[in-house]
């Protein structure tokens, strides 16, 4: 369990080298919806090497690493997602197998808004994934090495549609990928933000007439928080016409 090994090589030697990763004694299948058998991740990390092979192309929004930013919403993006240019680089997500990614990143998206993503337009059957990683200071990204799928869709079934409601912790990453390791091919994803259900009980708020020099009767006003997370008040004032015609005898 959380074991790492190392293979340090002697300068100025050359190889070929090998290394040998052997399962042994793996009592489930760790890698669902990859294959049939049963199966365990591992990472394998390489210091001053040579020629990479499968390894996420710097120039493509292929891995978690170099994923697209969304910043405004709504969002649509079409390209050409082949495997020419895009590796297979992520597990695929409990909806089904997947293929080669496509990664897109919502960065610590304010709490209760609802983002609801699809691949209308795309020319191929997909599988569409979102996953978060906690965010834990204002410097720190994503963890890539981290990620927790929140929800997935796919069936086989052209398009897919995803959504999910941010928590004010996280960041987002969608993953697009070609069902069952497809080919690819048009590739389009759209993303649309709804904000935070909340909502204030009477509104407006309305007095009836009132003699000059007299009070009225006090009005309350109800404040409902319809999102699944917290919503910090930071003060109530008031505005609109004559505001200092009125005072808030409490909150």
């Amino acid at each position: 369990m959380n074991n790492t090994e190392s293979v340090f090589l002697p300068a100025g030697q050359t190889g070929p080298w090998s290394v040998l990763v052997r399962a042994s004694t793996i009592a489930g299948n760790g890698v669902p919806n990859v294959n049939t058998d049963v199966g365990q991740d591992f990472a394998l990390v390489v210091y001053n090497g040579q020629n990479p092979t499968d390894v996420a192309n710097p120039a493509t929004n292929n891995s978690c690493q170099t994923a697209m930013v969304i910043t405004s919403f709504p969002f649509s993006f079409t390209n050409n997602l082949n495997k020419t240019t895009y590796y297979n680089v992520h597990p695929s997500p409990s909806a089904g197998r997947g293929g080669i990614d496509e990664f897109f990143r919502i960065a610590k998206p304010t709490p209760g808004v609802v983002f609801t993503n699809d691949t209308t337009g795309s020319s191929f059957n997909t599988v569409l994934s979102v996953w978060r990683s906690a965010v834990v200071s204002k410097s720190s990204a994503g963890k890539c090495g981290a990620l927790v799928e929140v929800a997935s869709n796919s069936g086989g079934t052209l398009p897919s549609l995803v959504t999910f409601t941010a928590d004010g912790s996280n960041d987002y990453f969608i993953v697009v990928e070609p069902y069952n390791d497809g080919p690819g091919g048009t590739m389009v994803l759209n993303v649309h933000a709804t904000a935070p259900a909340i909502t204030a009980t009477p509104n407006p708020l309305q007095f009836a007439g009132q003699s000059v020099g007299t009070t009225s009767a006090m009005k309350t006003v109800i404040y409902s928080n319809n999102t699944p997370v917290t919503v910090q008040i930071s003060s109530v004032s008031i505005t609109g016409s004559d505001p200092a015609d009125f005072i808030i005898v409490s909150q």
